[in-house]
């Protein structure tokens, strides 16, 4: 709310344009929001953090079929050491997640959450387009 409770037409448009009007309030349709946000108002920031932004998808997948998805309980995943990881049955074709693996997907959800932390301060501030 701090981003569409202004007198801007631009973040009013945005607001009647794509929340009113959405079907649904997901977390993939709020990372579009958040992106669409990022690139109008802030094209300078997107440039600098926009991998890392753009592996917000990649984190949405990922949580969502691990949330979703079934432990591998089959014989071999229970004969496996811990070391060698967990499987998902729904998950990378039950490949194993070691805790280095999931590890990197942490480092990821907190360059994510860096990132947004720092649109959050830029609001409501508008920069300049770029050259």
């Amino acid at each position: 709310m701090d981003y569409f409770c202004t007198i801007c037409e631009d973040k009013r448009s945005i607001f009647y344009d794509q929340i009113i009007t959405a079907p649904q309030f997901n977390l993939n349709w709020k990372k579009d929001i958040l992106v669409l946000i990022v690139k109008k108002d802030y094209p300078r920031y997107w440039e600098e953090n926009k991998n890392v932004l753009k592996s917000f998808s990649d984190l949405l997948s990922f949580r969502n079929k691990l949330a979703h998805s079934i432990v591998d309980v089959s014989d071999e995943a229970l004969a496996r050491p811990i070391e060698e990881g967990v499987g998902f049955v729904d998950w990378n074709n039950g490949e194993p997640i070691t805790e280095l693996g999931f590890n990197e997907w942490i480092v990821k959800a907190n360059m994510v959450s860096s990132c947004i932390s720092d649109v959050k301060s830029l609001l409501p501030f508008k920069q300049k387009p770029l050259d």
